[in-house]
């Protein structure tokens, strides 16, 4: 998998992007990785996101959480002060760039949301023990 930002777009983003930035990740079929399970909650305003991750999320579980442009971790995960948020200016290559330096985590989420739709997106990988 190939995931990548790139600077200059031929369209208007409504963000400052930072510069041009990539991942790559080699996925296997023997699922060392483990098997992503998505989920995706529409019509989630700004003001409900913190209690409804805290419902998806339970704290204290040593899950390791990699939130996306669209989450505020000290505003929206209160209950995961270890909560990794992107960089400025990064939406797409510095999150899934994280998900690869977390091999100690046994579980991973990925975790965004979209202001405008209210769309509230996880992504969970569940590792098998040899991999974390």
């Amino acid at each position: 998998m190939l995931v990548l930002d790139q600077s200059t777009l031929p369209y208007p983003t409504g963000r400052e992007l930072a510069g041009d930035a990539g991942v790559a990740m080699l996925l296997t079929r023997d699922g060392a990785l483990g098997a992503p399970r998505t989920e995706i909650h529409p019509g989630v305003p700004v003001d409900r996101l913190r209690d409804r991750l805290a419902d998806l999320l339970p704290a204290g579980d040593g899950t390791a959480v990699l939130a996306g442009p669209g989450i505020v971790t000290r505003r929206d995960l209160p209950g995961h002060p270890e909560a990794v948020g992107t960089a400025p200016g990064y939406p797409t290559a510095r999150l899934w760039g994280r998900l690869a330096g977390q091999p100690a985590a046994r579980t991973v989420v990925l975790v965004d949301h979209d202001e405008t739709t209210g769309d509230l997106a996880l992504c969970t990988l569940d590792r098998p023990a040899e991999a974390s």
